[in-house]
This record gives C-alpha cells, structure tokens and sequence, in this order.
C-alpha cells in the first residue's frame, strides 16, 4: 500500500496520585504525512494546577476522515474538536491546550451525612491555540485564548423509601 502508519500510547500512574497518559499516531503516504500527538497530565494534590492537556498536529495531509487527529483533539483539547479551518486538510501545524486549576480561596468538597450528602466544586480552565494552515484555497494564520470558570453546588437526600437530590451548574467563559 505504499503507507507507514506508527502510533503509540502511554498511561502511567506518577508518585502522589497523579497520571500521565497520551497518544501519537502518524503516517506517510502517497498522499502526504502527518503526525498528531495529545497528552495530558492531572495533579490532584497540586494546590494550583490540577490538570494540563495539550494537542499537537503538524503535517500536509487530507485529515478529514482520519479518526486518529479526531481522537486526539476531542480528547486532549480545550473545545474538543479542531476549528473548520484545520478540519479537513493540514499543510502547516496547529496546537490546542488547556489548564484546569481551582479557584483560589475557595475550598472543593463533599461530604456525606449518612441521610444528607452536600457537594461543592469550583473550577477554572484556561485554553490557548496556535496554527498556521497554507492550503491551496486560503492560507490561515490562528491564535486563540479562552478561559472559563465552572461552579458545581448539590445536595441530596437518601432514606429507605427513595431518594432525592438538587443540583446547581454554572459556566461561564470567555
């Protein structure tokens, strides 16, 4: 087939309770080359930083329907997903990272009273992307920073004969 695909993955536990875990893929063919890369890092006992996830692609490559490139940015990315300028075909690079981190000052917890269980969590993630694209119908030049915090709060009740809860979520983003 004239093709060389190579990929591998890792996930490890690090001293302290936190992991790393990621994934690279890549191929040379008749139609170009590409290498993806994501990783992420979490930190629960980190009082500033809990998790950093990054995404990587370079190559010149129709990426539209290769499932490897979604994999990596649905997993590793701020949003998910690439943006549509870098969506189908790659001729350049793009990276996209996140930073997950409390709010300082304000405690995460959960507790649970036997009958009466209450949680609280609050969050902030910060996001940054960076990519040039030179295809034949445009080139693209793309930097982005994002940011949003995230508030968790919920109460709940179990006793013999049912059980009953209320949940409050908010985002905000930037």
């Amino acid at each position: 087939n004239r093709r060389m695909v190579g990929s591998i993955s890792i996930d490890e536990s690090m001293p302290g309770g936190g992991s790393i875990s990621g994934q690279a893929n890549c191929i040379f063919d008749d139609d170009g080359w590409y290498f993806v890369c994501g990783g992420q890092v979490t930190m629960p006992s980190n009082p500033y930083v809990t998790s950093v996830s990054l995404a990587l692609l370079f190559g010149d490559y129709p990426i539209a329907n290769e499932q490897p490139v979604k994999d990596v940015f649905t997993e590793y990315s701020y949003d998910g997903s690439l943006p549509d300028a870098f969506a189908n075909n790659i001729s350049g690079f793009y990276f996209d990272g996140k930073i997950e981190m409390p709010i300082p000052y304000v405690p995460n917890f959960e507790m649970d009273f036997v009958v009466v269980s209450v949680e609280f969590e609050a969050g902030i993630t910060a996001g940054f992307q960076l990519g040039m694209n030179f295809t034949e119908a445009l080139n693209t030049y793309y930097t982005g920073l994002d940011a949003s915090i995230h508030v968790h709060a919920g109460v709940g009740q179990s006793l013999i004969w049912g059980c009953a809860g209320v949940n409050f979520d908010a985002n905000v983003g930037l």
